[in-house]
């Protein structure tokens, strides 16, 4: 290992006891690091070093170790000291939350014991977060969330029913026009039959109206023909007696003749 990575690792070493607890580098140091740095001071300096390690060794003080540094690697420790870490900036954030929520705890606990006047239980841990992150309408995500999805589920029953009511009127319509389809069905079967059998009946009448013309018919002309046949009966009787009485008086012009 050369001189100056150990005298480098020294100062890294020194800084790191440098810093306080609260993990920020220690003032004093970070005051006299900031002093402007040149080429001829460094030169100065390593002359001085190595004129004090031929005469006598002597341990190297935590600015010595700073000032052995090169410019680039001294700015990049004055800059890390200067600027806090990731880690430290989250244990800030954390610190602040930590606060933030013991604060919002102790006072929901002083509102509850003043309202309840009795001993409650302490919340979980959530339930505070959820206190924490209360916005203006004074909910949180958690109950926006819970309210979002019970409007939701609302809505979605509300949308079944309609969709159900809707499905019972089509069917309610829909039976209710089958069965006037069937009422329209049957009355027309009903007239259908009806008139049937009133044209069976006239059917029949006529049928009726024209036998008995027929038989009427048959009669009179029988009846024409039994007075033609009696009239002819009466004529040919008349007529033999007519020539009956001519015979006779013949007969007794004859026998009058004779006498003469």
């Amino acid at each position: 290992m050369s001189t100056t990575q150990h005298n480098y690792n020294l100062s890294a070493r020194s800084f790191t006891r440098s810093k306080n607890q609260s993990g920020k580098p220690n003032s004093s140091n970070l005051k006299m690091d900031a002093k402007p740095f040149c080429k001829s001071k460094q030169k100065q300096k390593k002359a001085q070093q190595v004129e004090e390690f031929d005469e006598e060794p002597q341990p190297i003080s935590p600015k010595q170790e700073v000032d052995e540094l090169i410019p680039e690697e001294k700015k990049e420790i004055i800059i890390s000291e200067q600027k806090p870490t990731e880690e430290e900036k989250t244990k800030k954030k954390q610190s602040k939350k930590e606060q933030k929520r013991e604060m919002m705890k102790k006072k929901v606990q002083e509102t509850q014991e003043e309202d309840e006047e009795i001993a409650v239980e302490t919340p979980k841990e959530d339930e505070w977060i959820d206190a924490v992150k209360k916005d203006k309408k004074g909910e949180s995500k958690k109950q926006r969330k819970k309210k979002e999805e019970e409007e939701k589920k609302k809505r979605k029953e509300e949308e079944e029913r309609k969709r159900k009511e809707e499905e019972e009127r089509i069917k309610k319509e829909e039976e209710e026009k089958a069965r006037k389809e069937e009422e329209e069905r049957i009355k027309k079967e009903e007239e259908e039959r009806i008139k049937k059998e009133e044209e069976e009946r006239i059917k029949r009448e006529e049928e009726e109206r024209k036998r008995q013309e027929e038989e009427e018919r048959i009669k009179r002309e029988e009846e024409e023909k039994a007075r033609k046949e009696e009239e002819e009966e009466k004529a040919r009787k008349r007529r033999r007696k007519e020539g009956k009485g001519r015979r006779e008086e013949r007969n007794r012009e004859q026998i009058s003749t004779r006498t003469n």
